[in-house]
C-alpha cells in the first residue's frame, strides 16, 4: 500500500457522514462565526495528538497502532485492556455514523421511518464487513475512491463559497455566547478517524516515512475541509442551528 491510499484511509476515517450534520449540532452551541472557531481551534488542539501517533507509527511496522504501542511501554495487560477500548470506541463510533447514514439516505431510496432505516443501517453494516473481509487490496481500492468520491463535492461547494462572486447573504454572527466544551467535544468526534492510519502500518510501503505523513496529513487536509464548510454553512444559513441539510441548504445558497 502506497502513501496515497494510506492518506485517504486517514481522511476517509475523519470526513464521513458527521460532516452533514455536525455544522447544525456545533452551530447549537457555538452560534455565528463561533462554530468556524470550534473547527479550527479543535482541530488544532488535536495536531499534537496526530503527531503522537505518527511518531510511534513511524518506530512500529507491524499492524495494531495503539494495541502495539500499549504493548511496547506497558506490556501485554495494558496492552489488552488499550485494544479492547479502541474496540468498543470503533464499534460505538461505527454505529452512530451508520445510523446517521442510514437516516440520511433512506428516504431517497423508499425505507422512510425506523424500521427502514435500521435494515438499511444493517445492509450497509453488512456489505461493509464483506467488502473488509474480501482483502486489503480491495479494501484499499474502494476507500480511495470512496474518499475521492466524498471529496469532490465538497470541493466544488468551498470553491463556489469563495470564488464565485459574493451572494446577497447576510453576514454571519459574531462569536458570542458559545458553550465552547459541549461544541468542542462535538468536533473532536467529528475529527475522529487519523488515528486509524498506525493500525495497518505492516501493510505499508516505506511505513516510516508513510505512516508520519499520512496521519498528520489526513488530519490538516480534514481540518482545512471542515473550516471552510462551516464557514460557508455559517454565511449562508443565518439560523445554521436548526438546519436540516446544513451542506445542500448552503451548496443551494453558494450554487
Amino acid at each position: 500500500m502506497g502513501p496515497l491510499q494510506l492518506l485517504a484511509l486517514g481522511v476517509n476515517g475523519i470526513v464521513g457522514v458527521g460532516i452533514f450534520f455536525a455544522p447544525a449540532e456545533v452551530a447549537a452551541q457555538a452560534p455565528g462565526l463561533g462554530a468556524v472557531w470550534a473547527f479550527a481551534l479543535t482541530g488544532l488542539a488535536l495536531v499534537p495528538v496526530a503527531f503522537a501517533f505518527a511518531v510511534l507509527g513511524r518506530r512500529f511496522d507491524s499492524d495494531g497502532g495503539p494495541v502495539v504501542f500499549a504493548r511496547a511501554a506497558f506490556g501485554e495487560r495494558v496492552s489488552f485492556l488499550v485494544g479492547w477500548v479502541a474496540y468498543v470506541s470503533a464499534f460505538l463510533s461505527t454505529s452512530a455514523v451508520m445510523a446517521g447514514l442510514a437516516r440520511a439516505v433512506a428516504p431517497s431510496v423508499g425505507l422512510g421511518g425506523p424500521v427502514g432505516e435500521r435494515l438499511l443501517a444493517s445492509a450497509l453494516v453488512t456489505g461493509l464487513a464483506a467488502l473488509v473481509a474480501s482483502g486489503i487490496r480491495v479494501s484499499a481500492r474502494t476507500w480511495t475512491a470512496l474518499t475521492v468520491l466524498k471529496l469532490v463535492p465538497l470541493a466544488l461547494l468551498l470553491g463556489a463559497f469563495f470564488l464565485l462572486p459574493d451572494q446577497d447573504v447576510p453576514p454571519p454572527l459574531p462569536a458570542t455566547g458559545a458553550s465552547w466544551l459541549k461544541a468542542g467535544l462535538t468536533v473532536m468526534f467529528a475529527y475522529q478517524g487519523f488515528e486509524i492510519v498506525p493500525v495497518i502500518a505492516g501493510q505499508v510501503r516505506a511505513s516510516e516515512r508513510t505512516v508520519p505523513m499520512a496521519t498528520v496529513g489526513s488530519l490538516v487536509l480534514a481540518m482545512l475541509f471542515y473550516v471552510g464548510l462551516v464557514w460557508a454553512c455559517v454565511a449562508a444559513l443565518p439560523d445554521l442551528a436548526r438546519a436540516a441539510a446544513p451542506l445542500a441548504q448552503a451548496a443551494g445558497v453558494w450554487g
